[in-house]
Parts: structure tokens; sequence; C-alpha cells
């Protein structure tokens, strides 16, 4: 009958955490800088990582990383378009956080011998490049190696064709979630940005 049943449920789910199987996993916190200009494109690069792009195929994203004991998101993903696209934080405007963290889990045995965690729980925030440059530089690394090889400032209307495909598996729910923030949010401040940044005639 429906009692046993119950029992049944109780004594598995007791099976499954007395016997360890259900490991809680852990995420290092990190931030992930999503960078547009007032001509609404994004700054995205492809991973220096010929293993893993073998792998995954050429993974696109957008500059992220760790963040540092003491330090906020918001400042971890500003430092980070400094350290990996070498953009100047002088020139650069956080516009809001992209939704609540998201959580990964990467697939590499090596990931978690160097970091002792699973994954990522990343934050992402939309970053205002305040100047017409587009340069980069992609070599900022305090640790000397650079994390990209290859960078392009992409129409943010473009993302379904040069970016969504072309991230790596374990990161696209993570992007999923923040390109209708990112559209709505360009769309509703693409005007304001023009008026304020356009250099004027004068």
């Amino acid at each position: 009958g429906p009692k046993r049943k119950r029992k049944e449920k109780k004594r598995k789910r007791g099976k499954e955490t007395r016997g360890g199987t259900r490991k809680r996993k852990m995420y290092r916190p990190c931030a992930g800088a999503v960078v547009v200009n007032r001509f609404g494109r994004l700054l995205i690069g492809q991973r220096f990582s010929p293993k893993k792009v073998a792998q995954n195929g050429p993974g696109w994203q957008f500059p992220q990383g760790g963040v540092e004991d003491g330090e906020d998101f918001a400042t971890a993903a500003l430092r980070e378009a400094n350290e990996e696209m070498g953009l100047d934080p002088n020139n650069l405007e956080v516009v809001r956080e992209l939704g609540d963290p998201v959580c990964y889990t990467v697939p590499f045995p090596s990931f978690k011998q160097h970091f002792g965690v699973d994954g990522q729980k990343i934050q992402f925030f939309l970053i205002l490049s305040k100047t017409d440059s587009e340069d980069v530089v992609m070599d900022q690394n305090p640790d000397g190696h650079p994390e990209f090889y290859e960078y392009k400032w992409m129409p943010y209307k473009d993302w379904d064709n040069d970016l969504a495909p072309f991230v790596v598996d374990f990161k696209r729910p993570a992007y999923e979630q923040i390109k209708p923030i990112v559209f709505e949010t360009i769309e509703a401040n693409l005007d304001v940005w023009n008026q304020r940044l356009a250099p004027s005639d004068q």
C-alpha cells in the first residue's frame, strides 16, 4: 500500500546520504565582465588552450576569473577586464549585475587539483567601455600566461550566431541566463550612452 512505498522511499534517501554518495559540490567565487561599447558591441575572446579547444571546439567567452580575498564581485570583474584584455579601468563603468550568480561544474580533473573545488560560482556584470577605442592587449595577466589568443568586438545582436555556438558546454546555462538581461539593458541604454559618449563637434 502507499505506507510501504513511503517507507521504501525514506530508506532509499537515508542510504544515499548515509553512504556519503551525495557529496556537496564546492564552487570558487568568480566574476565575469560583459564589456559593451556605445556601438552595442561586446568584447569576447577565444581561450588560449589548445588542449581544451581540441576537446570542445574554439571556446569563445567573456573575460572572467576568481574573486580575490577582500574583493567584491564587481571589482573582480573590472580587474579581469584589465588583466585579460588590457582595458583601462578608468575607461570602464559597471552598468549592472546580470541576474544571480550561476554555478557550473568544470569537467577537467586539473581544475579540481589546482583549485580544490568542483567548479565556479560566477556573477556576471555588464560593463560600459567609455572610449571609442577598441584596442585590446591580451597579455596583461600577472602570471604571464595570456587567457586569450584572439578577440573580437561582436555586435550584441549576433550573439546567437557568433557566440552561443562557441561557448563551452558547461558554461552555456550561465550564458543563456544572462543573454536576455544583456539585450534588454543595451536596448534601453544605447541612445543615452551615445549622447553621453559620442565625441562632440565643438
